[in-house]
């Protein structure tokens, strides 16, 4: 549960041309008024949504957007999908 001296993260994503950017921040929470925390950054104070926040030692979500690509294109098909495609030009079928 995040309270007030908690050590959270949170990854902020930014879109550039045609690249996408994304960076974990981390800090401590200071307050929280609704749903909203005021999260303190080196000498900054942010606010940050709370349903943003994760606990320190949580994992990112960068590490689940990797994992989440990971699965998509494992190994297993793409040796799959390389196969199917050479199938297709095998000379028995000439």
């Amino acid at each position: 549960m995040i309270e007030v001296g908690t050590l959270v993260h949170w990854t902020i994503c930014s879109l550039r041309k045609r690249t996408v950017s994304m960076q974990r921040r981390e800090g401590k929470v200071v307050a929280i008024e609704g749903d909203v925390a005021q999260v303190k950054v080196g000498r900054r104070i942010v606010s940050v949504e709370l349903s943003r926040l994760r606990l320190t030692g949580e994992q990112s979500q960068i590490a689940e957007f990797i994992e989440g690509v990971r699965e998509a294109h494992s190994f297993e098909d793409v040796i799959r999908k390389s196969m199917e495609g050479s199938d297709a030009r095998t000379p028995d079928s000439q």
